[in-house]
């Protein structure tokens, strides 16, 4: 299906979309700045540019869509609520569906198959001291009214179906409430806030993704579900669980006061308590990857990479050269001085073994991998046996896409040295991300 998509480079979109490129749909992608979002993401589709507070959609880009996901909306905890702010946070998720929702119904004869629009689970009274489901009662204050409002705004669609995902907290590698967090977690500075004793309905983002993607088709998903895992937790527990994953204890309290003086209103996304259960979904028998607590912090709390790149040659020949061990150094910085040892397989296969050498941060490091291959040819993984980490696991997927290939790494690794490794972490998670950034452009040049 041809998807159209706001906010792509958000949180949820990138990944969400990298997703639905795999799985065969074509994109359509708005956004303030087509040519950053074409950067950002670096997956085909067509970009167009909007200002969706200020004008409708552009026509040509919802006439040629099959369905919408609507994601857009100003980040609720970028900055503290002045009124200015609010009134970004209000128009960029309410006004800027209203000018989607009437491009739509001005310029298309058919109706979409479905059309998904973003809402949260801030549209409920806060604070009850009991369970909500999608039928309890709807708050009154700001983010309330925001949400509320935000959904009545899709539902004159011209489309077949409507859906309205009402999320709670994203948890997430690297992103969202984690990013800011975790560090302060991994240097022994986190806790609870107060007693701890206020709920938080989350999920995990890969579960979120997935309740897009069966949304696209399924037509059970129709009205508004809560997007929230099957067990909402205390902040105290959230504590132990996020401390527990890093091994590191955590026992400072965040003063509710404090919070208040310093974040003022926005204070609440903090501080309130909402238990919420994802009873739709229940019904519907959505199978979560994340349902715990534990199991998403042992997730998320490891060093994360997962980065997407398309070019625009056959798949074959992608998979060639990743195959030939020599051509790593070619995606290498050249200040590492990385160099492959004469003891190394000659062919990238299953249990294959390479060694090589480099330098990092003035040092000479030694690191070996083995290569866990199932004979698909379009992925393998190569896994760290001795090296600087405590954990590396790098799976290296090709997936045939518009006439050209999409390149996905995923990374999943730790620090040795317990609380060491973890001060570590900001300062290696950059490196990493340098180093991938030098390899999309050797990518790009190499196969331009």
């Amino acid at each position: 299906m041809k998807v159209l998509i706001t906010g792509a480079t958000g949180l949820v979109g990138k990944e969400l979309a990298t997703e639905l490129i795999i799985d065969g749909h074509e994109l359509i992608i708005l956004s303030r700045d087509k040519e950053r979002a074409k950067a950002k993401l670096n997956l085909p589709a067509d970009y167009y540019n909007w200002e969706p507070t200020s004008e409708l959609a552009p026509k040509e880009a919802v006439l040629k869509a099959d369905c919408v996901i609507n994601l857009m909306g100003e980040n609720l905890s970028a900055k503290r609520w002045s009124s200015k702010q609010k009134e970004k946070i209000y128009n960029s998720r309410v006004i800027g569906t209203k000018n989607l929702v009437q491009s739509i119904n001005d310029h298309r004869d058919t109706p979409l198959e479905v059309f998904i629009s973003t809402s949260a689970i801030g549209i409920y009274k806060a604070n009850t001291n009991k369970p909500l489901d999608e039928d309890s009662a709807h708050g009154d204050d700001f983010l309330a009214k925001v949400c509320i409002d935000w959904e009545n705004a899709s539902k004159n669609v011209n489309a077949k179906r409507i859906f309205n995902p009402r999320l709670g907290v994203v948890i997430a590698p690297n992103d969202g409430m984690m990013a800011q967090v975790l560090p302060l977690f991994r240097m022994g500075l986190g806790g609870p806030i107060g007693l701890g004793k206020q709920m938080m309905s989350w999920i995990h983002v890969e579960d979120l993704v997935k309740i897009y993607k069966q949304a696209l088709s399924d037509k059970q998903f129709k009205g508004a579900f809560n997007a929230v895992a099957p067990q909402a937790v205390t902040n105290a527990k959230f504590s132990k669980a996020l401390s527990k994953a890093i091994g590191i204890p955590n026992y400072f309290i965040a003063p509710p006061f404090m919070l208040k003086l310093v974040f003022g209103e926005m204070s609440q996304l903090m501080l309130d308590s909402v238990h919420v259960r994802a009873l739709a979904l229940e019904k519907e028998s959505f199978k979560f990857n994340y349902p715990t607590i534990e199991s998403a912090m042992e997730d998320v709390c490891n060093g994360t990479v997962k980065e997407a790149q398309y070019i625009s040659r056959p798949i074959d020949e992608i998979i060639s050269f990743f195959r030939t061990p020599e051509n790593l150094s070619k995606l290498t910085p050249k200040e590492m001085n990385f160099k492959m040892l004469e003891d190394s397989d000659r062919e990238v296969k299953d249990k294959a073994i390479f060694n090589y050498q480099f330098s990092k941060y003035g040092f000479p490091m030694k690191w070996q991998s083995r290569i866990e291959d199932d004979e698909n040819e379009a992925i393998f993984v190569d896994i760290q046996t001795k090296g600087p980490y405590k954990k590396w696991v790098h799976t290296h997927e090709f997936h045939s896409s518009k006439n050209g290939t999409l390149i996905l790494d995923k990374v999943k690794y730790n620090m040795p040295f317990g609380i060491l490794g973890n001060l570590a972490f900001p300062i290696v998670q950059k490196d990493i991300s340098r180093i991938f950034e030098y390899r999309k452009k050797a990518l790009n040049e190499i196969f331009r």
